[in-house]
């Protein structure tokens, strides 16, 4: 299956694979039934980065499987108000 990724403020994840693009969206194919945690691998996204995952908009953890044409979105720690 494919999934969309998007990477936004790479910059602020130190860790991640050079080759992996900023807030340019990108196809991923996975095997059905993969998960976000799946994905995380693929990518190699360390296991130790901290970063909150959104699919189709929605906050997601590791374990949530994911479908054809999901998008998928990684983001740095957030904080404001």
């Amino acid at each position: 299956m494919d999934v969309t990724v998007k990477i936004y403020y790479k910059i602020l994840l130190p860790g991640l694979p050079e080759d992996l693009p900023d807030r340019v969206p990108f196809t991923v194919k996975l095997p059905e039934g993969a998960t976000v945690g799946a994905l995380l691998s693929t990518l190699q996204i360390p296991q130790t980065l901290e970063f909150t995952a959104l699919v189709n908009g929605a906050k997601a953890k590791e374990c949530r499987p994911l479908k054809e044409n999901d998008l998928i979105s990684i983001f740095p720690p957030l904080a404001g108000g």
